[in-house]
């Protein structure tokens, strides 16, 4: 019997009309998500990773329902409220609470606005998911500018597991942290994951933090998905032009080779993007057939027993080892 994957992205696309100062009527539209089909299955974590302005951001509060696709569907295959299947961990731990609530306010608002608890039980819920996330009792009744960047974000995630939902969307989590605190955030998400065992979507920058944390990354260039599988496999040998230039520009002290080449130019307008492979005018790769048919993501045969799956017509040539460049767009 085949178990059902937890969440299915099935074609989706978030497009934002924008309209044409010297003209009203005619309208464009910002592409910021693209026509992405993912899947995540119960207790995994899948990262997403892409320049700022990809779409990561978009997608994710697409998935938890604060945007609607323009084209698409989101599907859960888990039964009950939307708020018992997801929630979200958001970048800014300080913006992301409300600085009039006291952190037992904070934790058990959901709990109450759903009536799953009591007002008699409140005290108790809340310390269980101070407990849960490494805090103290002497919290509860403090306010979130009263604690430190990495606290706040405890609670955060405090908040986000009070509902006990299916899936959390982690969006940055640990991008405003210091670079001990993520160490200690990260690993208080892989805690959690293996005693409650709910899924991530975990977004980040930080190629490194992606690779610790998720077993199956997907990357995003301009609104689309160009290459995903596991996670130590697409870092450790990508088979995307893109996914290499990322790659390449992470710091990594021990890497003796010199980077195989630096992205030129600039990332095309998302209201007019290039025709065929969206990423050809950056491409060092690039061959006829880039600049007029779109890729379709598909398994890469040198990486097929992975489950590797790109969206470049060179996928398997890139696979086996670096190319001659074909051209160099121009700075």
């Amino acid at each position: 019997m085949t178990t059902l994957p937890l969440l299915q992205i099935r074609n989706v696309s978030v497009w934002f009309p924008v309209a044409v100062a010297w003209q009203l009527r005619a309208r464009r539209h910002v592409k910021a998500v693209d026509g992405v089909s993912l899947e995540l299955d119960v207790g995994q974590t899948l990262g997403i990773v892409g320049e700022s302005g990809c779409g990561k951001t978009t997608l994710a509060r697409t998935i938890v329902g604060l945007e609607r696709p323009t084209a698409g569907d989101v599907v859960f295959n888990r039964t009950g409220p939307r708020y018992s299947l997801v929630q979200m961990v958001f970048q800014d731990p300080l913006a992301s609470l409300n600085p009039r609530m006291a952190v037992i306010d904070i934790l058990t608002e959901g709990l109450l606005a759903h009536d799953l608890i009591r007002s008699g039980g409140v005290r108790e819920a809340a310390l269980g998911l101070l407990a849960d996330v490494g805090m103290d009792a002497d919290a509860l009744l403090r306010y979130p500018h009263e604690f430190s960047g990495g606290q706040r974000q405890r609670i955060g995630i405090a908040r986000a597991l009070a509902l006990k939902p299916a899936l959390i969307v982690c969006d940055e989590a640990v991008s405003m942290l210091d670079v001990s605190v993520r160490v200690q955030i990260l690993n208080l998400l892989r805690d959690l994951q293996a005693r409650h065992g709910m899924a991530y979507l975990f977004i980040a920058h930080d190629l490194g933090v992606v690779r610790y944390i998720a077993d199956r990354i997907a990357v995003m260039y301009m609104g689309q998905i160009v290459e995903q599988g596991p996670a130590e496999v697409v870092l450790r040998q990508p088979s995307h032009p893109y996914t290499m230039a990322l790659r390449a520009s992470a710091p990594d002290p021990f890497r003796k080779e010199q980077a195989p080449f630096v992205l030129a130019g600039d990332v095309p307008s998302p209201t007019d993007p290039p025709p065929g492979c969206r990423f050809h005018t950056r491409c060092p790769y690039v061959i006829d057939m880039c600049r007029s048919a779109k890729p379709p993501l598909e398994p890469v045969a040198a990486r097929s027993a992975a489950c590797v799956s790109a969206a470049c017509w060179r996928k398997d040539e890139l696979a086996c080892g670096p190319l001659p460049a074909t051209s160099m767009p121009a700075r």
